[in-house]
């Protein structure tokens, strides 16, 4: 039996409909509530946690739960369903008795509010040579001092609620994430990049044992440090993860990450980034926005302002998709992205990253790219924006191989910091350098992208460069894909006599 059980309902179910629906699965089941009655934890007899049940949501659109349950859904489900996402735990899943329940359950919902339940077929493998615990939470199979590991059986994985509350419940404790999926499963641009931050994995599992879901390389399980990296040298042939990848990754991707700061005004608006850089590159505004995949709110940037300034001082991260597949119109391309706002000393920073796809054949108009720097400095919000290219998939997942790394295409930077650079020594690069704006202060957007000149290395280029704006070695980068295997963070980022904040 999968871990994982989403109900996708015609009519609400309420906290009280799912402890009943429960109570019949299974009246032995000891059901407690948390979260403020938002989430529904199951225990058996001895107090062990067998499953938790998330409190129901209305999707915008149900072919949000098709992007995300890789299926299509029958004509007869609404068209804005409720979606119910249970979780049973590695000690659930040994009791027959708990799937059994779990299954009637699922069927218990459908038979009271309609609609259908759905269960992903089981890939997984024994977990052989992983010491699985009892961790008190439904999404965590196991603890060592540095790592959280997470286990997911499902075609797409998501940046669940579950999955977003594991990763809250042990950062605040020090403690890295590390996921393990079969090699059939697929990661959401949300959970790829999640998964590329430091110390952070994705380990897929076969009948050999566990290998980075990003560069192939072998893993061993280290009782302090989870899944760690075999030495060098050992990393294999994509053909051991995947056979012919390049079918399905054909389609060209343009990555973007801005960092704009804003002033501390009460009538800020934030999303105002993400829909310029979403229309001038994929030709139309984000659809839905959420803290959490499914994305279940209409994009409306005053809601979304609303929901940051609730947090706040605390840091917001939202992710946004654009049109699904279904209903998306001609001339539009596919993308995904996040929104972080954080309070900084004199402001909001407003961090947008975006992926955009565009079907083979079809080059990124790299092009736009100059005219959304003058932009965004007419705005006056610019600090710093990077783009880079890569081959992937048409619906923006990540499948379990190296795709040949991120290329170079640009780097702009904002006023304040060509300004502390000096204009002279910033438009002197080793590379193109075009200024936008003001003649006596400046942004500029320097040119690293190869298809402009078959000749260029794009990350010789970029390192160049970066040795040009701060020789002596102050700053922070990325020094290009032989840094990290697993495509380090997206976002160029500088020390002093930078401002990085």
């Amino acid at each position: 039996m999968s871990r994982t059980l989403v109900a996708l309902l015609e009519h609400p179910p309420g906290i009280p409909g799912l402890t009943r629906a429960l109570a019949a699965a299974n009246p032995a089941l000891r059901v407690r509530l948390a979260s403020d009655g938002a989430l529904i934890q199951l225990y058996d007899d001895t107090g062990t946690l067998i499953a938790g049940v998330h409190a129901a949501q209305r999707l915008a659109v149900s072919a949000e739960a098709e992007r995300l349950l890789d299926t299509v859904l029958p004509g007869t489900l609404p068209a804005q369903p409720w979606w119910v996402e249970a979780r049973t735990t590695d000690a659930g899943l040994t009791d027959p008795g708990t799937r059994r329940a779990m299954r009637r359950f699922g069927d218990t919902l459908v038979g009271w509010y309609g609609g259908l339940a759905w269960q992903p077929e089981e890939h997984l493998l024994p977990l052989g040579g992983l010491l699985v615990q009892d961790t008190g939470h439904p999404m965590v199979a196991a603890l060592t001092e540095e790592a959280a590991v997470v286990v997911e059986d499902r075609p797409v994985v998501p940046f669940s609620t579950w999955l977003a509350d594991a990763l809250g419940a042990h950062a605040r404790q020090g403690r890295s994430l590390q996921l393990v999926t079969p090699a059939s499963s697929r990661l959401t641009e949300a959970v790829a990049t999640l998964l590329t931050a430091p110390l952070a994995r994705w380990a897929v599992a076969n009948s050999d044992g566990f290998r980075d879901g990003f560069s192939g390389r072998p893993l061993t399980w280290d009782e302090r440090y989870g899944l760690i990296a075999d030495p060098p040298g050992s990393v294999p042939t994509d053909s051991q993860l995947r056979t012919d990848p390049a079918l399905e990754e054909s389609d060209h991707q343009l990555l973007v990450t801005v960092k704009t700061d804003h002033p501390a005004d009460p009538h800020l608006v934030l999303g105002r980034t993400a829909e310029l850089l979403t229309e001038t590159l994929a030709g139309s505004s984000p659809s839905l926005f959420g803290p959490t995949e499914p994305a279940t709110l209409v994009w409306d940037t005053p809601t979304l302002t609303g929901l940051c300034r609730k947090r706040s001082p605390r840091s917001s991260r939202l992710l946004f998709t654009g049109p699904p597949a279904s209903v998306r119109p001609d001339g539009v391309l596919a993308f995904s992205g996040t929104l972080t706002a954080r309070r900084t000393r004199d402001g909001v920073r407003e961090t947008v990253t975006l992926v955009v796809s565009h079907p083979a054949g079809q080059e990124p108009d790299t092009s736009a790219l100059v005219p959304l720097v003058r932009e965004l400095t007419d705005r006056g919000v610019l600090h710093v924006m990077e783009v880079r290219r890569r081959q992937g998939r048409s619906d923006l997942t990540r499948a379990p191989y190296s795709t040949g790394g991120l290329t170079p295409v640009g780097l702009a930077l904002g006023v304040e910091t060509i300004a502390s650079l000096g204009v002279e020594h910033a438009l002197a690069a080793p590379v193109r350098a075009v200024p936008v704006g003001p003649p006596m202060t400046p942004a500029v957007w320097y040119d690293l992208d190869a298809a402009n000149d078959p000749d260029r290395d794009g990350w010789k280029s970029f390192g160049a460069l970066l040795t040009h704006l701060d020789p002596d070695g102050t700053r922070q980068a990325n020094a290009g894909p032989g840094a990290n295997a697993r495509e380090a963070q997206p976002v160029i980022q500088f020390r002093m006599p930078f401002t990085s904040r």
